[in-house]
């Protein structure tokens, strides 16, 4: 008998009660029995064989059978580890029940889907404690990070295969936190993540959740926060750590509450990785189209920057370490731009002027943020190549909200010690620009030290204006074009 006739009559016999109550007893005993598990995970995706393989206890077999086997069991030929099969068989399973609604209807059907969803966040963390690796390179560990957090949603949001009387009330916010913190965490797929994100954000608009249920979640969140920071606070490429704080800050944008935020404040500035917040939001500018989800994380992030800065031991002087070896000045600038020519509201880069603002003048004992010579120098410094022409572009943009953060850059740069028209006059004759004459541009300069500046690119026509890329020279053609102009050297200077 060949090896396909074996395998379906071997289906055909567990299509009944008796024959599913049989295998269950049977792989409870010996668990390493592939080809009876391997068929009964197929026979899972029938929707047709739900009442008989949830009566005979498949779906609880499965989820011991993740939970409780070793890594190192393997499949016959030991390319997997042998629990990926019961997961797939749950994988099918969900995916049954969603082509064919009318099964979900049915009570014990109902029942047992619940009792996957509320076992997912443990199924996933065992997914994720694989030693092997493997499943980071499993399409069907994602697969089922994807139903699951689909279906889990499906509960909580009370779609329209949960009756009136479903069970959303046993379904707690926590079991969403973490599954989906736990899957965007580790999961390889872009689609997951955004899906356990959306799921996040789920649990937090819910007007009818509870506060009890809310706290939880908030509390679940602070704590993988913490747990995501220590992880990267290990990494030692640097790329690596801005591009997982800048995911991070994606998971955590929906979590705005006033005592995470400086929970999350302290634990960066303890990590010391606050820095690299600014590296990320630089790269984040670059975008020439700034989506809405990206503008909330700039925005969340702006909070998060104020925060380190007041949470800190000493934060005079690590705002002044923060305004000389990041972005964060030519970022304010192209943050405050970008937000009145998109019309995007910016309230906690706001904050952020005002602390800058406030640190020039303070100079009270019992203040933590009081201004110091070394901080005058390093913002003086760091605003004067920039101050006048984000000025400029910033008038140039007739609206309510532009007038008044005109209003408050003006007051900045005049406690810095900028006077208008002197800066005007510099920057009018080339001689006030330091890095990448676009404004918008994020990139860090060095004032004091031109050799750790970016490798910057001559305007080949007036041989004046510099950029750090093509791009940024493209981008600033219109307002440089009537000064490239004036300053193309004519054929006798040549």
């Amino acid at each position: 008998m060949s090896e396909g006739n074996g395998q379906g009559q071997l289906g055909q016999r567990l299509r009944t009660a008796s024959g599913a109550a049989t295998a269950v007893s049977i792989l409870r005993q010996n668990p390493n029995d592939y080809q009876l598990l391997n068929a009964l995970a197929n026979l899972t995706a029938d929707p047709e064989c739900w009442e008989y393989l949830c009566g005979a206890g498949v779906v609880d077999l499965f989820i011991d059978l993740i939970l409780k086997t070793p890594d190192r069991t393997r499949n016959e030929s030991d390319e997997f580890p042998l629990w990926l099969v019961p997961l797939q068989g749950l994988f099918n399973a969900m995916v049954g029940m969603q082509r064919s609604p009318q099964q979900f209807q049915d009570k014990d059907n109902r029942e047992t889907l619940l009792h996957i969803l509320k076992n997912a966040p443990s199924i996933c963390g065992h997914i994720h404690k694989d030693k092997t690796g493997v499943c980071a390179t499993q399409p069907s560990a994602d697969n089922v990070r994807r139903s699951l957090i689909s279906w889990i949603q499906a509960m909580w949001n009370g779609g329209p295969m949960i009756n009136e009387t479903g069970s959303r009330s046993e379904l707690k916010a926590q079991h969403i936190i973490d599954l989906a913190t736990w899957s965007w965490i580790y999961s390889v797929s872009a689609d997951v993540r955004s899906r356990a994100a959306i799921a996040l954000a789920d649990v937090l608009d819910q007007p009818n959740s509870s506060k009890e249920d809310l706290d939880q979640v908030v509390i679940a969140a602070d704590s993988r926060a913490k747990l995501v920071l220590k992880m990267n606070a290990v990494l030692d490429d640097e790329d690596l750590l801005e591009d997982s704080l800048a995911n991070n800050l994606s998971l955590l944008v929906g979590f705005t509450g006033q005592t995470v935020h400086l929970e999350l404040a302290r634990e960066f500035a303890e990590l010391k990785t606050h820095k690299h917040v600014i590296s990320c939001l630089r790269r984040q500018l670059k975008h020439s189209d700034l989506d809405t989800e990206t503008w909330r994380i700039i925005e969340y992030s702006g909070m998060l920057t104020v925060n380190i800065v007041n949470e800190a031991a000493s934060p005079t002087e690590d705002l002044t370490k923060l305004i000389d070896s990041s972005s964060l000045i030519p970022l304010l600038g192209g943050i405050l731009l970008r937000s009145v020519q998109e019309k995007k509201t910016t309230a906690s880069w706001m904050s952020m002027v005002s602390l800058l603002k406030h640190t020039c003048t303070c100079t009270s004992k019992t203040c933590r943020v009081r201004t110091s010579p070394a901080y005058m120098s390093a913002l003086r410094t760091h605003l004067s190549w920039r101050w006048w022409p984000t000025l400029r572009k910033l008038a140039s943009v007739k609206s309510e909200e532009s007038s008044k953060i005109q209003k408050e850059w003006i007051a900045l740069g005049a406690l810095a010690g900028l006077n208008e028209n002197i800066e005007r006059e510099k920057h009018e004759s080339g001689k006030g620009v330091q890095g990448c004459w676009r404004v918008e541009c994020v990139d860090l300069v060095h004032p004091s030290d031109p050799a750790k500046n970016p490798q910057l690119q001559k305007c080949s026509a007036c041989k004046k204006a510099l950029y750090c890329s093509t791009a940024c020279q493209t981008s600033d053609w219109k307002e440089h074009k009537k000064k490239c102009k004036e300053w193309k050297p004519t054929a006798s200077s040549t």
